[in-house]
């Protein structure tokens, strides 16, 4: 085979799921790990002996190797195997005494868990679809795309529910066209790619690169969002702290055990956290500065013992 790499990317993104009240308000956004999706990967391949079967087993073959990449690659650049159990290459477990390490999901990876939980793994073409598609236990989204890719002619791989495994809960499906080898290799809900959730301080560290980075880009994101709340905590204290300093209240600031000092402190704390925990729009930072202002000179009379 003569194979010459094309111009070739993806992207590695965060997971973040939005936390909502009552099914509508989204309260706050937890950050779950990574994605790596690889939506453009090129290539020229040829036959030397022009050979089209040959050429498409080999497309096939490079398919399977490139999405099972998708899972390697997250883990290889976000674990730190010293900090966790896992099995070398001669099945020795290194670490015994430490947790698992995380593992990251890519289609070809979540086939593979799926068959080894004993369930069926379906080749599906417009031949058998009639008869596979009723067996399949699929989100109506993977449902979906599965049918739009037979109505194309094109030949789809799926095992037939769910699973649940390192954090990631969906299935993995390829589709492949039938004529080239060529296909993409999907995750639920996570493009063509794979899935890593990275689990305590990790994400911690994630989650404010990404309110940095959101920040800057000024995308309207999920994490954009988490971004402007930070940006709104951080806002609360300081339109609290200028108001306490107007009412006159903050007049103790060089006395950590005084009456104002320790009030205005409080009230510092409670508007920033006002303006976080809610929707933010002027209307309401408006109203947190005017309840700031309203309680910061009742407390200023009460500490002045009126």
């Amino acid at each position: 085979m003569i194979d010459r790499p094309g111009l070739s990317y993806g992207l590695f993104h965060l997971h973040a799921q939005p936390i909502k009240l009552y099914g509508t308000l989204t309260a706050r956004v937890e950050f779950k790990g990574l994605n790596l999706d690889i939506g453009h990967l090129r290539s020229i391949r040829w036959s030397k002996a022009n050979d089209s079967t040959a050429w498409i087993a080999y497309n096939r073959l490079r398919g399977q190797q490139a999405s099972a990449l998708e899972h390697a690659t997250p883990e290889a650049f976000w674990i730190d195997r010293t900090q966790c159990r896992y099995p070398d290459e001669n099945g020795q477990m290194q670490n015994p005494t430490l947790p698992d390490c995380p593992q990251a999901v890519s289609a070809v990876k979540a086939l593979a868990l799926a068959a080894r939980q004993g369930q069926k793994v379906f080749t599906i073409t417009s031949k058998n679809a009639a008869t596979v598609l009723p067996q399949l236990s699929v989100s109506r989204s993977v449902a979906a795309e599965i049918k739009n890719a037979l109505a194309t002619g094109k030949e789809v791989t799926v095992h037939e529910k769910a699973i649940n495994a390192y954090g990631f809960s969906g299935v993995g499906y390829i589709i492949v066209d039938p004529e080239t080898g060529s296909g993409a290799y999907l995750i639920e809900g996570g493009g063509n790619g794979g899935d890593l959730v990275i689990p305590g301080v990790l994400t911690m560290i994630i989650s404010v690169m990404a309110f940095i980075g959101a920040g800057i880009a000024g995308t309207l994101t999920a994490p954009f969002v988490a971004g402007l709340l930070i940006y709104h905590i951080i806002l609360g204290f300081f339109i609290a702290g200028l108001l306490l300093i107007l009412a006159g209240i903050a007049e103790g600031i060089g006395d950590t055990t005084s009456c104002n000092f320790i009030l205005g402190f409080a009230m510092t704390l409670i508007t920033g956290f006002l303006l976080a925990a809610v929707p933010i729009t002027f209307g309401l930072i408006i109203v947190a500065a005017a309840l700031t202002t309203v309680i910061g000179i009742s407390l200023k009379d009460a500490c002045a013992g009126r």
